[in-house]
């Protein structure tokens, strides 16, 4: 049966492809056909595929293939005949007749033809045997989607030709993609289209061209009619003939203006050409009548150019003035008239409301006076002074006035926040006009004091700024260090943040500035945080309180700088006193200090338990920067150290640490400090780090074992000869006695976490307080950690003055006359010292580097190398002796990297304070060729 379904919808699956031959005509069974209900009960039609439903084009054709089974359950299994026959006509099949056996598969295949749209249900009946059955799907034929795109008017010249053209497509809903044909017409004959007909793809756009020749005067409408496929489109194309050479595109409105106003409209013209292309032509615009200013009066056009023009009026007189303009191109001429009514009543100011300037909370008055001018004597209207302005009080803004009358206008308005108001007056009276404005002020110091806190991690300066007259004074109210009265320096080339913290009486604070200003740049601080406006609990004072947060980096931060705070810096607000917006604050020589980029290299472990990761190194730069004080990081990654023997445990780590201050020994510049990272996945290991005090050379396992990221920062304390501050645990592991907290702990003081901006300890804004328990210092034990004034005041002056005596020692080395050092080149040697053991050398190298700095340490002991043959002291240093913060107590690790002389006889001895020799070892000539193969 074939049933028309209206308005059933189905997803798109495409056009169906055409063109499969072997159809013939089906046998012919009445529309009205049932199944019989004779199926034997243990006989079955079995489908396996059948048609899904599915969308296809007019014109086109949708197949379907449907594979289904007989069963049978009795012993019979010999193939029975089939017929497969259509309840309706529309439905054509391939094979109506044929055989098959039980459980075996039979594909159908069935084509239905779209020659009209809308859903069809077609069905077809299978028969074998005794037993039958129906299947039936749905089939959508639809139409393409045609899509014009608007065709603007167009305008000619008689006996030239309009030329305009009709662009479109149509998007295909069926399965298949091919061409369909065209066909396009017009309902005139004279009408030209190119092309009239073709054929085009889905989805592309087709021009069409159109041309009219216009032969006589007037606008005629073209009807387009396309059709694509079985789909038709009409679209419209207006065009205008005209006899003028001058046509106009926008005619002047009717306008109205008062005595003594002026009246204005647009004008817009082309000058049409006759098809031929020609130059510029002149033109003149002129009017019958006096007062009238046009722009643009006179020039030169192109052929089909429009010119547009402003027209205004004056109006001297009461009454409908019809202005005549006419345009004049070569030989041609339009006039078109301008209708302008002149009205003469008219609102006359006299005297207007002067601009304000208030204080927030005060009101000011003022008077508005006006007269109603008419030329009809007597003349009485009703008058109204309105004002969109909320807060605006007007007193007499309502009445009657006669000719000539003047009103005065009582206006107040009340400050209640701090901005600027432009406030807007509306005078009507009959039908006259006038608006005008009132400027008014509002204005409000609201920051008379703030508190500036500078932080370098810890905070460095705490300074109250206070308004003066015209300037800001400060007082540094910084927090001295428990048991040290001398304050923090700053330190250049490193992070500066700064705190702000206002009170003020208006709900939005006033905008800040921060910014860093010498003789050569200016750097404006970046805002990295505002809380939010807080109220404040008291019954007097400023009622809010407000904090700002800037950031400037450290490659900013220079010697000699100004540090300022500007106030309003856009000028946004109105303030009572604008030329007090600036405070400052002099970092120069007294309070600040040079201090160089610091030389991390990194060094990988290689233990039996593997190597570490390191490809994220901020995981150690961050913490590092963070808590102690150094400037900016610059960071290598060394090869891998190999101690695969070891793993990494409590007896095994100064092991590994001496082996790693052995390369350091071989290898290290004057600047760098050495950081080794090992892996050891077991959590049962307590030990996390190792390191020399006052040394260069640490170790630590990598924290996302089981240790806290802060590691690296404590052991790089430990070479800033920091020792452990008391706390859990670390109070049994050679403590600071010295130091001021007890607990180990910061005490009140607040810090800055300067990487993941995050203020630390109490003394913070609430949503700036990374926790609610007390920090402990960097040097503890424990798992949150930072760095107390005290810790980080004496690294700084240890950095001081390793940097400063450092420095001055670099350049010149004791070297006896006669005996002449080799460039370049020189012998690493390191080794241990232990009660046990007594002095141990464990590597000298050649190496492929210059001699390291002098030790500036007091040690007890020299090293020298000596000429044996003749006795002579050829070169002599301080040995560098240093300690491990864990570990055995009588362990202590020396080493130095001096020059190398290329002869034989070659002695190294160790000197104690008596000038004992506690160590002496020939090591002979060491050949260029055992550069780095240990003697």
């Amino acid at each position: 049966m074939l049933k028309r379904l209206p308005r059933l919808v189905f997803p798109l699956f495409g056009l169906l492809l055409v063109g499969f031959d072997g159809y013939g005509s089906e046998p012919s069974e009445p529309l009205n056909a049932r199944p019989k209900s004779s199926t034997p009960i243990n006989d079955a039609i079995q489908l396996i595929t059948t048609p899904a439903n599915t969308i296809t084009q007019i014109g086109q054709v949708a197949d379907a293939t449907i594979t289904w089974q007989y069963s049978s359950f009795s012993n019979n299994l010999e193939s029975r005949s089939y017929t497969v026959t259509t309840i309706a006509a529309g439905v054509r099949i391939a094979k109506h007749t044929g055989s098959a056996f039980p459980n075996n598969d039979v594909t159908t295949t069935v084509r239905y033809e779209c020659t009209s749209t809308g859903v069809v249900e077609a069905q077809i009946k299978l028969n074998i045997g005794a037993t039958t059955r129906i299947v039936s799907w749905l089939i959508n034929c639809v139409a393409p989607r045609v899509s014009v795109e608007p065709i603007e008017p167009s305008i000619a010249f008689i006996g030239a030709t309009a030329e305009s053209q009709l662009v479109w497509s149509y998007e295909s809903l069926g399965k298949n993609a091919e061409e369909l044909p065209f066909k396009v017409r017009s309902n005139d004959e004279f009408l030209r289209v190119e092309p009239s007909e073709g054929s085009a793809l889905p989805d592309t756009e087709i021009d069409v061209k159109l041309r009219y020749t216009c032969q006589v005067s007037g606008a005629v409408t073209f009807q387009i009619g396309l059709q694509v496929g079985l789909a038709t489109k009409v679209v419209e194309w207006e065009v205008t003939c005209t006899e003028e050479h001058v046509f106009i595109e926008i005619a002047p409105s009717k306008a109205t203006a008062y005595i003594g106003g002026d009246a204005e409209s647009e004008l817009a013209w082309r000058f049409l050409s006759n098809g031929e292309e020609g130059g510029q032509i002149a033109y003149v615009i002129n009017t019958d009548i006096s007062g009238v200013t046009i722009s643009n009066a006179s020039g030169s056009v192109l052929p089909d150019a429009t010119v547009n023009h402003k027209l205004a009026y004056r109006c001297t007189s009461r009454g409908l003035d019809e202005v005549q303009i006419t345009i004049a191109v070569e030989n041609e001429s339009h006039s078109i008239i301008w209708n302008v009514e002149c009205k003469d009543e008219r609102v006359a100011i006299i005297s207007a409301p002067e601009p304000q300037k208030i204080e927030v909370g005060d009101s000011t008055i003022e008077t508005l006076e006006w007269r109603f001018d008419s030329s009809a004597p007597n003349h009485q209207v009703r008058f109204e002074v309105t004002s969109p302005t909320r807060g605006l009080q007007i007193r007499n803004g309502s009445g009657d006035v006669l000719t000539g009358d003047v009103i005065s206008t009582t206006l107040r308005f009340a400050c209640n926040t701090r901005r600027s108001f432009a406030i807007e007056l509306l005078i009507s009276a009959g039908d006259a006009r006038r608006t005008l404005h009132w400027h008014v002020d509002c204005a409000g110091e609201d920051l008379s004091q703030f508190v500036a806190t500078l932080y370098q991690g810890p905070q460095i300066s705490k300074l109250e700024f206070i308004a003066g007259q015209d300037s800001w004074e400060y007082v540094d109210v910084t927090q001295s260090v428990v048991g040290d009265q001398d304050a923090l320096h700053f330190r250049t080339n490193r992070q500066l943040f700064v705190q702000i913290q206002t009170q003020h009486d208006e709900l939005e604070p006033l905008p800040l500035e921060v910014s860093l200003v010498n003789p050569t740049t200016s750097v404006i601080g970046n805002q990295v945080g505002q809380t939010d406006t807080v109220t404040n609990n008291l019954e007097s004072g400023p009622r809010y309180s407000s904090t700002f947060l800037f950031d400037i980096e450290a490659q900013a931060f220079d010697a000699y700088s100004e540090l300022r705070v500007q106030i309003d810096p856009d000028s946004l607000y109105v303030e009572t006193n604008e030329r007090n917006n600036r405070a400052s604050f002099m970092l120069d020589s007294r309070n600040t200090w040079l201090l160089p980029s610091f030389q991390l290299k990194l060094v990988p472990i290689r233990t039996s338990d593997g190597v570490p990761d390191l490809t994220d190194t901020s995981r150690f730069t961050r913490p590092i920067y963070e808590l102690m004080p150094i400037g900016i990081v610059e960071v290598s990654t060394l090869d891998v150290l190999d101690v695969s023997d070891q793993s990494w445990s409590i007896d095994s780590g100064r092991l590994i640490l001496d082996e790693l201050y052995a390369l350091f020994t071989r290898s290290a510049d004057s600047d760098s400090y050495y950081l080794g990272v090992v892996h050891q996945p077991d959590r049962s290991v307590a030990l996390c780090g190792n390191a020399f005090v006052d040394g260069k050379v640490s170790v630590i396992r990598d924290f996302p074992d089981r240790c806290s990221e802060q590691i690296a920062a404590h052991e790089i304390g430990h070479n800033f000869a920091l020792k452990h501050a008391p706390a859990c645990g670390a109070e049994d592991e050679d403590p600071d006695l010295d130091f001021p907290y007890i607990e180990g702990n910061i005490g009140s003081e607040t810090g800055w976490l300067m990487k993941r901006r995050q203020f630390i300890d109490g003394g913070a804004p609430s949503e700036f307080v990374q926790l609610n328990y007390r920090y402990y210092d960097v040097m503890t034990y424990c798992p949150d950690t930072f760095t107390s004034q005290y810790s980080y005041k004496r690294a700084l002056a240890y950095l001081n003055e390793r940097i400063g005596v450092q420095a001055s020692v670099k350049v010149g080395r004791p070297v006896a006359s006669e005996f002449e050092r080799v460039s370049g080149i020189s012998v690493a040697v390191s080794g241990v010292y232990t009660s046990q053991a007594a002095w141990e050398i464990r590597d000298i190298s050649l190496v492929e580097e210059e001699p390291l700095p002098f030790s500036i340490a007091r040690t007890k002991y020299a090293f020298r190398i000596v000429d044996t043959d003749s006795g002579t002291i050829v070169h002599q240093e301080r040995l560098n002796m240093h300690r491990a913060a864990h570990g055995v107590g009588d362990h202590v690790t020396w080493g130095v990297r001096v020059p190398y002389f290329d002869v034989d006889g070659m002695q190294l001895k160790v000197i104690d304070e008596l000038g004992r020799v506690v160590l002496e070892h020939d090591f002979g000539k060491l050949l260029r060729s055992g550069i780095d193969e240990p003697m």
